[in-house]
């Protein structure tokens, strides 16, 4: 907290995204600009009880970047695993403006959220639990295969698929199996 001073706490109280790219519907979001904890601290709290369990993680990225827009290449995202992103439709628009994310995600045991490895992915941002970092994710290639927070992941389709789900859904002939490379010579 002692390098950053600005802060965007997000908890919306609807399933609804509100396009903030385009519109500015400030519910569920609320900015603060101090180096003092007990004021960070008492505003994340408020957020928390204000809003719902509706995490609207883009649209609160996309009202930081006009918020803050001297900022932008130092956004971090402190993500709640349990929780899924209800605006991941905004993911195409934030792709777009080549922001890089650093997500942080909390609560992380057995099961990884993938959204949040998406966020990343699509920002050619960076993802990190606090055993482990991922940087470069936008590097990443269809296919490849990484392990984070002791759990299996592969980049199938642009989603990030658990190494386990993964043999479950091409056995029970879920999804099909990618073809092999054949190179001629």
């Amino acid at each position: 907290l002692k390098t950053f001073k600005q802060f965007v706490f997000f908890n919306d109280d609807d399933a609804i995204s509100n396009d903030q790219s385009k519109v500015k519907d400030t519910s569920g979001i609320w900015a603060l600009e101090s180096f003092n904890s007990e004021k960070i601290f008492n505003k994340m709290i408020y957020s928390m009880e204000k809003g719902g369990h509706i995490e609207n993680d883009l649209e609160a990225i996309f009202f930081a970047i006009k918020k803050y827009p001297d900022n932008i290449k130092s956004i971090v995202l402190i993500a709640d695993n349990w929780e899924d992103p209800c605006d991941m439709n905004l993911l195409p628009k934030l792709k777009e403006l080549k922001i890089p994310i650093r997500v942080v995600i909390c609560g992380v045991n057995s099961v990884l959220n993938t959204k949040y490895l998406e966020i990343a992915y699509a920002t050619n941002g960076s993802v990190h639990t606090m055993e482990e970092d991922l940087n470069d994710m936008g590097k990443m290639n269809e296919g490849n295969i990484f392990k984070l927070a002791g759990l299996k992941f592969k980049l199938v389709n642009g989603k990030f698929i658990p190494i386990s789900l993964l043999s479950f859904m091409l056995r029970y002939k879920q999804i099909s199996a990618p073809s092999p490379l054949i190179h001629s010579p």
